[in-house]
């Protein structure tokens, strides 16, 4: 059929056709098809002869097609697409995300993010960012955020990119640094993702399995050219740090030399970051020192650490510690037994990581409520041992500390359970207690803690805690 007969000026009458041909062949299917298609990319004002010798224009008109249309016009039948199509989402189903057409896609899945410093290392401005929840897709050394599943299949289909790199650009994480987030928030399951050129941003996973997931994933694909020489990671963004702050001048560098001359907190900081006691690193000065004095004038006081002490006298000593100040325990504010039990309380009530830890809180409360003896014991002898070292140590040194205490519960009427009733609320908790823990599990916080003093000395647990407190008499405290 020629081109004229589908296409003609505004002022040709439109032909007819009588008749079609009894069977058409493969050829002049295509022919037609060819010849519709430029039929309807040429102007009308054109004649059929400048259609038909403008063969290489449709041949350009034809590439720019979508594919599918493509598809369908070069194979003549819609089955074989729909065999493409099928073909093509078998090939890429590797992921969760299914279509997307990414073969280097290794890990994907929902996260909350938040960026808390930006390129070298300046603070994010805002405190109060929310958290956002992100469909994270990891590809390669990219790790790209989607507010949705379907903006980040549509984006792997090759739909552009969409309003999600727009809003979270992608992060790189060549020879980046990715770790768990101890300290910088309170959620569970947050990681911590610092890049070459100093962002950092914290990553929550849905739970424990999946943040490690994300970890072991970001290392694996993290590695960088420089690392195949024989350099660290670690050590490469150690050096741009260092490098960085050395070309730093003015009021930043005043003030980090202004704050390393006062003395490190010693409440409402990791016990990893107080300062450590004379007779083991991994307890805090603190606490060696409130339970030698409790030991050394306290062992017969009646109601000790059940008494509060004056609380304009607990502030000052606790702002006194803070500062780094010189103390004298002979002093008369540090010879008030309930002002030195409750500086000790307040200490652990303070602490932005409780004693037993967020991870293992649960662990305990299971513990705890094994019908078997036996098994309780040896499930909390496992938990404590796994403890971080801080916690390990510390909380051997307290058990071991309060038991003594309740060793002169014929004088001072502490027996361990009502020891247990002082300290179980403050000591197992954890660092986001809300109301529905407190009332379920305070029975199980009481039990804990009575379990631990009643069996530190006995043959069922006798690797369980260690007493290691030394006496208190004639230490001299002067030069804290």
């Amino acid at each position: 059929v020629p081109a004229c007969s589908v296409v003609s000026s505004s002022s040709a009458p439109c032909p007819l056709v009588s008749s079609l041909p009894c069977a058409l062949t493969s050829s002049s299917i295509k022919s037609r098809r060819s010849s519709y298609l430029l039929a309807i990319t040429t102007e009308r004002s054109k004649s059929c002869d400048e259609g038909l010798n403008t063969f290489r224009e449709e041949g350009r008109v034809f590439s720019r097609l979508p594919k599918r249309v493509k598809s369908f016009f070069t194979d003549g039948s819609l089955e074989s697409l729909r065999a493409a199509e099928e073909a093509r989402s078998k090939r890429h189903s590797t992921s969760e995300l299914g279509t997307i057409t990414f073969s280097d896609v290794r890990k994907d899945g929902w996260l909350h993010y938040k960026q808390i410093l930006t390129e070298k290392g300046k603070k994010v401005g805002g405190g109060m960012r929310p958290w956002k929840r992100v469909f994270s897709v990891l590809r390669s050394h990219c790790l790209l955020l989607y507010k949705d599943k379907r903006e980040a299949v549509l984006h792997g289909a090759g739909a552009g990119p969409g309003h999600g790199e727009d809003e979270h650009p992608p992060i790189s994480i060549r020879g980046c640094l990715i770790d768990i987030a101890y300290s910088e928030t309170k959620r569970k399951h947050a990681l911590r993702l610092t890049t070459q050129d100093f962002c950092e941003y914290l990553l929550q996973a849905e739970d424990r399995d999946d943040m490690l997931g994300w970890i072991r994933v970001i290392r694996e694909n993290s590695k960088t050219d420089n690392e195949e020489l024989g350099f660290s990671r670690q050590a490469l963004i150690s050096k741009k740090l260092n490098d960085y702050r050395k070309q730093t001048k003015g009021p930043w560098g005043i003030i980090m030399k202004k704050a390393k001359k006062t003395g490190p907190k010693v409440f409402g900081v990791r016990l990893e970051d107080c300062q450590p006691a004379v007779n083991n690193k991994f307890v805090p000065l603190i606490v060696e020192l409130c339970c030698g004095l409790v030991e050394s004038m306290g062992l017969e006081y009646t109601g000790v650490y059940r008494v509060p002490g004056n609380n304009a006298m607990v502030s000052n000593l606790q702002e006194q510690l803070n500062k780094g100040l010189e103390i004298n325990i002979t002093e008369e504010r540090w010879q008030d037994l309930n002002v030195i039990s409750s500086l000790l309380k307040s200490f652990f009530r303070k602490l932005p990581e409780p004693l037993f830890t967020d991870d293992k809180y649960n662990d305990f409360i299971d513990a705890n409520r094994l019908e078997d003896s036996g098994n309780r014991l040896k499930s909390m002898k496992k938990l404590i041992h796994d403890l971080p070292d801080h916690y390990h140590h510390t909380l051997k040194f307290l058990v071991c500390h309060l038991k003594t205490v309740a060793d002169h519960a014929d004088k001072n009427k502490m027996e361990p359970r009502n020891l247990a009733l002082v300290f179980g609320p403050t000591l197992v908790r954890t660092s986001e207690d809300n109301m529905t823990d407190m009332v379920t599990h305070m029975p199980d916080r009481y039990k804990i803690i009575e379990t631990l003093i009643l069996h530190v000395r006995t043959a069922e647990v006798h690797h369980l805690i260690t007493h290691s407190l030394l006496p208190m008499t004639g230490t001299n405290y002067k030069n804290l």
